[in-house]
């Protein structure tokens, strides 16, 4: 059962060498991310382009995020982005996170792999803001109050 989804992370692999990059694009970055929660934004040298999140998933968040990353392209002159989403799944037994990844570009949103950049996924995990322990135990809070709301909504059903 899924307790929770979050979008983590935004990803460009630029088309030409990072060291083209102003202070006045990174600016510009930073002035489209007003509003939303970002909490970095590296350049790698390997013409990478990744942008730290932790936005709650629900369908308004979704829509502005792809509007986001469409934004971030056109700033940067590329021709797609990608979206890392996470999710707290829980199971009678254990919570897990499994992520998901989407491949946004000027014509449309498509579930994809996430690029297999070593320092995107190190600097994803790195920079996720919680450590596991921590997110194991968010998990299980809201696993708990899931019950909860479940357990209210029987006892309702047995009165009603």
């Amino acid at each position: 059962m899924e307790l929770y989804r979050e979008i983590r992370a935004f990803y460009i692999k630029l088309p030409y060498s990072y060291k083209i990059v102003t202070p006045d694009t990174i600016d510009n970055l930073w002035e489209l991310s007003k509003g939303f929660a970002i909490n970095a934004i590296d350049i790698s040298k390997n013409n990478e382009v990744l942008i730290h999140s932790d936005i709650e998933f629900n369908l308004s968040n979704w829509n502005e995020a792809i509007g986001y990353l469409r934004a971030v392209i056109t700033l940067l002159n590329a021709k797609s982005g990608h979206m890392l989403v996470r999710k707290i799944i829980g199971s009678k037994n254990s919570v897990r996170t499994e992520l998901e990844g989407y491949k946004i570009t000027k014509r449309g949103v498509y579930n994809t792999n996430m690029p297999e950049s070593p320092d995107f996924i190190e600097d994803v995990i790195r920079l996720s803001g919680r450590n596991k322990k921590l997110q194991q135990i968010d998990a299980m809070e809201r696993l708990f109050r899931f019950i909860e709301e479940q357990e209210k909504d029987k006892d309702n059903e047995d009165i009603g």
